[in-house]
């Protein structure tokens, strides 16, 4: 079974070795290592001792600003038209973030929840 934690943004994080705060990766980034019990240890394994990785509790945020689900949807929706112009041999060029924020903006005024 997959156990989850989420976050206060709402961003459901799988609980396992990659997002706790105990694991580390060597330097050659060839396998991980868990610092409680200092035992080499797979990307999905999980114990009882799992702390949620620094960082992970503002995922979902932009500075302390939480980005609204309609701008990830469009953003997506953006991509998605994009890979299907190349799939279909036209020759586009990606849009910026930047671009595709500017478009969300003037359309939705701002893409981050007033809270």
């Amino acid at each position: 079974m997959i156990r989850r934690f989420t976050n206060k943004y709402g961003v459901r994080i799988r609980r396992c070795c990659a997002s706790c705060d105990a694991r580390v990766i060597t330097t050659k980034g060839t396998f991980r290592t868990c610092m409680l019990d200092n035992k080499e240890v797979a990307s999905t394994d999980v114990c009882n001792s799992w702390q949620l990785r620094t960082g992970l509790e503002k995922a979902g945020s932009a500075q302390g600003r939480v980005k609204r689900k309609a701008y990830f949807n469009f953003l997506q929706e953006v991509r998605d038209r994009e890979a299907t112009a190349r799939n279909l041999g036209l020759r586009i060029a990606a849009k910026s973030i930047e671009e595709i924020r500017d478009e969300f903006e003037i359309e939705n005024n701002s893409f981050f929840i007033n809270l």
